[in-house]
């Protein structure tokens, strides 16, 4: 099943940038590992300390993360380079019945575009063949208002606290979690192509992703 929402974002009368929002295939695992580590670099406050670990994993690790079934992908796309300007990593629980959202960077330059609607889009496509999952979580440092903006946006609700964690960049603070109950009908709903195209004004900026 192909998963791709295109977005165009005028720039005037003369040009357009067509960004497609997809699963990363197995083989852009070069690509990645490059925007990944580009998100660490710019924005390591948002991602817990753990994540250092990735700044030296070997390309056969890259490899494999991208191919794991169990996770899921999703890049913003620059459909005329290919060139990813954004990313979200979605995992399944070990119990099966949470589907784990979480590590969205978007590139500064992209950000207002609304990408993050697109993003959550293809995730539920992925998800529809997976009956056993129940929830969809995400987190957030404490602190951070544009996911704390994104859960209200999309009604999720508050769901626990992990208390005193380690971040990426040394600091210590809460975690917050987030549930939205998956509907039934998303697992007997078709499962057409998702083909959305979205045409963005200058000033959209919902929640600044």
């Amino acid at each position: 099943m192909r998963m791709k929402n295109s977005i165009q974002k005028p720039f005037g009368d003369a040009a357009s940038v067509e960004i497609e929002v997809r699963q990363f295939r197995a083989d852009e695992w070069a690509e990645f590992k490059r925007v990944r580590l580009l998100a660490l670099a710019q924005d390591g406050s948002k991602f817990k300390f753990e994540a250092r670990e990735e700044l030296t994993h070997s390309d056969a690790q890259w490899i494999s993360r991208v191919s794991d079934p169990d996770h899921c992908m999703v890049g913003a796309f620059i459909k005329a380079t290919g060139a990813a300007v954004g990313l979200t990593i979605a995992s399944i629980s070990p119990s099966r019945e949470e589907l784990e959202i979480g590590s969205l960077w978007i590139d500064p330059a992209h950000r207002g575009k609304s990408l993050t609607m697109s993003i959550y889009a293809t995730f539920f496509e992925w998800s529809k063949d997976k009956p056993d999952l129940k929830y969809v979580e995400i987190s957030h440092r404490a602190g951070n208002k544009s996911t704390e903006a994104l859960a209200a946006t999309y009604g999720f609700t508050r769901h626990r606290v992990e208390k005193n964690v380690i971040w990426f960049d040394g600091a210590v603070a809460d975690k917050i979690f987030y549930r939205w109950e998956i509907p039934r009908s998303l697992f007997s709903a078709a499962k057409p192509d998702v083909k959305h195209s979205v045409n963005i004004k200058p000033d959209d900026r919902r929640t600044g992703l």
